[in-house]
């Protein structure tokens, strides 16, 4: 008897893990229309199997690589540590960084799912993040002058103002620090790290979910 119900249960969670993979794979089908789904194998190619060579920042979610595709161009890819912890967390950025485009936001530009692997893909920020420049006490090279940090803190404001009142959600990023601050080779700075942001009110909610 005890057996039964025990198989019972586990047949119960099979299915209830296997409807929300279903419930993903629609979401994720969704999203295809707003980003581009990319070649798991290209971009494993573009890093050279994710060279610890290739790493350019660590972060909760995942490892940052750089990666050259064939023509040159130079990409950021996330490769997220675990799928399973993280998936709603993946879900969460495709959706927010594929509806907000502005200037002083890192753009996103695909995705890829390869069984258990989960990709993030966005332009390459030559410059790092700001925490790097702040803290460079030892690199002289690493000197932000008053101008520059003028320009990098009108920049961040620019964006937050857009993602907080101009845009037609309003968005609250709830993560913001240094690091989350990646600066272009022109030291414009890019709001990154979305992983926590939130839509503001529960009216709007409802319309971002029924947008997609």
């Amino acid at each position: 008897m005890i057996r039964r119900k025990n198989k019972k249960r586990e047949d119960e969670l099979e299915d209830g893990f296997a409807m929300i993979e279903v419930q993903q794979e629609t979401e994720i089908s969704r999203l295809e229309k707003f980003v581009t789904r990319m070649s798991y194998i290209d971009l494993s190619y573009a890093t050279q199997n994710f060279s610890q060579h290739n790493i350019i920042g660590h972060g909760q979610m995942g490892i940052m690589y750089r990666a050259t595709l064939a023509n040159g161009w130079c990409l950021t890819v996330k490769r997220l540590h675990d799928y399973q912890q993280f998936e709603e967390q993946f879900i969460s950025k495709l959706k927010t960084l594929a509806r907000f485009r502005h200037d002083n936001l890192i753009p996103i530009l695909g995705f890829a799912i390869e069984l258990k692997e989960r990709l993030l893909v966005y332009k390459y920020v030559s410059n790092g993040n700001l925490f790097d420049w702040l803290h460079s006490a030892e690199d002289k090279k690493k000197i932000l002058e008053w101008p520059l940090r003028m320009k990098i803190v009108v920049g961040l404001a620019r964006g937050l103002a857009w993602l907080h009142h101009r845009n037609r959600f309003r968005l609250a990023h709830l993560n913001i620090n240094s690091k989350s601050v990646l600066l272009d080779k022109n030291f414009e700075p890019k709001l990154s790290n979305f992983g926590r942001a939130r839509i503001s009110s529960p009216i709007e909610i409802e319309l971002w979910e029924s947008s997609f």
